[in-house]
């Protein structure tokens, strides 16, 4: 009995609570609501388009629950004096580890360095999506036309190609790649009217990473294998080396009638990212900078739209020492040795990290010269690829996307159409010793960056190259074996596939299908073919020949309804025709297996809850 008057008061008090937190006064209101969505999710040979390779195959059962939040404070509805929102997201993938993982450690043995990965929690958290404060700059009744805006929440520059909102993902599973992340960036903006309805501008900043919060992390000592024209390098991190965000973007609104609207969206940002990783911590210091614009125009059943940018910046490849050292077992006894360094001019045996050994190593001449020199008198002698030299890459990466769509039959029918064309480069092998200082450092990347990028469409859905990761090649000659890798030329750090926006063109067509026998259920059918090739292709085996641009067709179905007022399920159905490049390259051993030029299927169901 007690127990269960217990459970009535808990009740009352959270009736109590929630009630209290729904209502409003005079010049505050506190709203909650929250969304509630399963998934399931499937495909079979994805990875290697080879079906031959049973394991090639994933299924994922996904629970996400989001809760949001909104208070805010003052006299007009439309445009409180402040306005605060947020949103916990308490997400799992049912059977499998929780998605929190600790962060990577590391520790050191007689002087090496071993790194320890990240572990899963076994505990499934509850974390925060988004928590932002706004606060009104004037008393505009209709809404407000100055403000600042600070905190983590969601910010795209035109359809979120140059700058997606995706600062942490789970994974992109359904209809709206948005919806699969978890985490916003921290930034803030500052937004104002020049013309009221009609121009407004925001100047928007994020810190995306911040390695600089406290004594410690500025003393790390990350440099000790950079090579310094200075005569005393220091090896630590230093201040100042966090990751920011920053542009301007200009909403006009240049056509507004009733029949016919044209919004351009220019914009302009800076990103600069030091101390990334290309091939080990902190070997690289990148400065990129865009400028694009963003177009949409409808008129009677018509729409178009279209989105455009351009890249400029610099990447500084710094001059590395790659020799490192590592524990070998040679016949049951271990031993330190040297991952760069040889004792026999053949290259064939790795010299043993004696204390001796390490005094050569670290006190003779370093440079990218010295590669496969012995080193002084000593018997060592360098790998053909221990130094690498410092370069400079310059970047000249350019998008543009279009697409359209007609209506007709009073809504119930609509013809979609999209192209794209994503400049891309393939990590190429080229010759160091056959480059001067200047070629060194005036190299070229052709291929477009996107940012914290998600995009998959707009009025076509790209749910089988772009969300399900299709893979494609990013380096030049994908047939040279691993031993070859790291040759003299080689920059490393480049995965052998990708599935990311870049270095892709495209052509599809769509319909949207709303029968008005169905209107109260909001059906929406769409089938959708598209067909990719890419823009930059690898070479054969024979390093002469170009491999076909031709990646295949992707062919989709989605489906989308309302059950009740509050309930939505949807999902869909695609496949990947595999194009000629792959049928080039088919039986090619890769890392995880042989890539194939099989067709591959994947399958997505959702349904979600509003309360």
């Amino acid at each position: 009995m007690k127990f269960f008057r217990l459970n009535q008061l808990i009740a009352a008090l959270l009736l109590s609570t929630f009630a209290f937190l729904q209502s409003s006064s005079s010049n505050q209101s506190i709203k909650m609501a929250g969304k509630l969505t399963k998934e399931m999710y499937a495909n079979h040979f994805m990875t290697y388009l080879n079906n031959t390779i049973a394991n090639d195959a994933a299924f994922r059962y996904r629970t996400t629950l989001d809760g949001n939040f909104l208070a805010q404070y003052g006299d007009l509805k439309k445009n409180p004096k402040v306005e605060i929102k947020g949103t916990g997201r308490f997400r799992y993938d049912v059977g499998t580890a929780a998605l929190v993982k600790t962060a990577p450690v590391s520790l050191s043995i007689a002087g090496t360095s071993f790194d320890i990965p990240s572990a899963s929690t076994q505990k499934t958290l509850l974390f925060l999506r988004e928590l932002s404060m706004k606060i009104s700059l004037d008393e505009n009744e209709d809404g407000a036309t100055h403000y600042l805006k600070f905190g983590s929440f969601p910010y795209e520059l035109g359809r979120g190609i140059a700058l997606g909102a995706a600062y942490n993902s789970g994974g992109f599973l359904g209809l709206d790649p948005r919806f699969s992340i978890d985490q916003f960036a921290s930034g803030g903006i500052f937004h104002t009217d020049l013309f009221h309805d009609s121009v407004s501008m925001d100047a928007y900043f994020a810190l995306l990473a911040n390695p600089n919060g406290s004594l410690r992390e500025n003393a790390e000592k990350i440099r000790a294998m950079e090579i310094s024209s200075l005569p005393f390098q220091d090896q630590t991190r230093g201040p100042n080396r966090g990751v920011w965000f920053g542009s301007v973007s200009l909403n006009w609104n240049a056509i507004d009638l009733n029949d016919c609207k044209l919004n351009v969206n220019p914009y302009l940002y800076m990103h600069v990212s030091p101390d990334q990783t290309l091939e080990f911590v902190a070997d690289t210091d990148s400065q990129l900078y865009g400028i694009g614009t963003a177009v949409e125009f409808k008129v009677g059943n018509f729409e178009w739209g279209f989105e455009g940018a351009f890249q400029g910046g610099q990447t500084e490849i710094k001059a590395w020492d790659r020799n490192l050292t590592t524990l070998i077992n040679n016949n049951g006894d271990a031993s330190f040795r040297y991952t760069k360094v040889y004792s026999d001019a053949g290259l064939t045996t790795l010299a043993y990290a004696t204390t001796a050994n390490q005094a050569v190593v670290d006190s003779l001449p370093e440079g990218y010269l010295q590669n496969g020199q012995q080193i002084g008198t000593s018997g060592l002698y360098n790998a053909n690829d221990r130094f690498r030299p410092a370069q400079a890459q310059f970047y000249h990466g350019y998008f543009f996307v279009t697409d359209f769509s007609y209506s007709f039959l009073d809504g119930q029918l609509k013809w979609c159409g999209d192209v794209g064309y994503v400049s891309g480069q393939l990590d190429d092998l080229y010759d160091i010793t056959g480059l001067d200082q200047k070629e060194l450092m005036h190299r070229d990347f052709n291929g477009y960056v996107p940012i914290q990028s998600v995009y998959s469409g707009k009025r076509i859905q790209h749910l089988v190259m772009l969300n399900t990761g299709v893979p494609r090649f990013t380096v030049m000659n994908p047939t040279i074996s691993p031993s070859d890798i790291n040759a003299p030329s080689r920059i490393t750090g480049v995965a052998t596939l990708t599935d990311k926006f870049t270095n892709l063109a495209y052509t599809g067509t769509a319909f949207e299908i709303k029968p008005d026998k169905f209107k109260d259920q909001k059906l929406l059918l769409k089938p959708v073919a598209i067909y990719y090739w890419m823009v930059q292709a690898p070479y054969l085996a024979d390093g002469v020949t170009v491999a076909s641009h031709a990646l295949g067709t992707a062919l989709s179905l989605e489906l989308e309804a309302t059950l009740k007022e509050c309930i939505n399920i949807g999902g869909y159905v695609g496949l990947m025709i595999p194009g000629t490049q792959y049928k080039q390259f088919a039986g090619l051993q890769l890392r995880g297996g042989k890539l194939g030029s099989n067709t591959a299927y994947v399958l997505n169901f959702f349904m979600a809850y509003k309360f």
